[in-house]
């Protein structure tokens, strides 16, 4: 299980490897029991969750998701909430809504957006238990917040708001969070050998991987389908 791990997660973290590629992995391979404990992998899933969509230049609310579940783990494990997950998070809210203003103006989605975004989720973690430390004591989230809510009935605001490149600010605040945390998280396993080796080097050790998971996961397929035949 170790060795899966181990390629599983430097998989995850090429930009050679395609997403569809790991999704697939992650589907047919035994890792139920692994991905309980094993928090490192994870949140390498987690990352390249984000990475992928910023690649493509989106900004959803399945980011607020994974932001929201990286900082959980990372508040459960004792680690610090940094600065730069807060920024992340802070505005990709703001581009989760602001994006139907521009879009449809005040009705339709945009007011649907306030409502699940602003007054659903980000309501939901201020009043939770275990507050979460992404709208702690933020007096710029309340700013923004009011402003979003006040786009609702006020054109001004509205248009102000409209004139905002708020997707490019995302990005920016999501690719400095994601350039952090994969820093801190240090180098996988199978990187860390590749660079000590003697000539092998990255690029073998991917090749190595390449063709030692998709041989795996194969033979992963053919169990489950065995066992629906039976």
């Amino acid at each position: 299980m170790d060795k899966i791990m181990d390629a599983l997660e430097f998989l995850t973290r090429s930009a050679a490897v395609q997403d569809h590629v790991i999704k697939n992995l992650l589907q047919v391979l035994p890792l139920s029991s692994a991905t309980a404990v094993d928090t490192r992998f994870k949140k390498a899933v987690l990352l390249r969750t984000i990475q992928s969509e910023v690649s493509n230049a989106t900004v959803i609310e399945t980011t607020l998701q994974v932001l929201e579940l990286i900082e959980e783990m990372d508040r459960n494990d004792g680690v610090e909430i940094g600065e730069l997950l807060k920024a992340a998070y802070f505005a990709a809210t703001v581009e989760c809504t602001v994006k139907y203003l521009a879009l449809e103006g005040i009705n339709g989605k945009y007011f649907e957006a306030v409502k699940r975004v602003w007054r659903g989720r980000i309501g939901n973690l201020e009043k939770s238990g275990n507050r979460s430390e992404l709208v702690r004591d933020n007096a710029e989230l309340t700013r923004w917040k009011n402003d979003l809510e006040a786009a609702l009935w006020d054109a001004k605001v509205a248009k102000r708001l409209m004139n905002l490149n708020t997707r490019a600010e995302a990005l920016q605040k999501l690719r400095a969070f994601l350039g952090e945390a994969w820093a801190l998280m240090g180098s996988s396993f199978i990187e860390a050998a590749a660079a000590t080796s003697n000539g092998a080097g990255e690029l073998a050790a991917e090749q190595e991987v390449a063709a030692w998971v998709p041989e795996l996961a194969a033979n992963e397929e053919d169990k489950l389908v065995a066992g629906k035949v039976v």
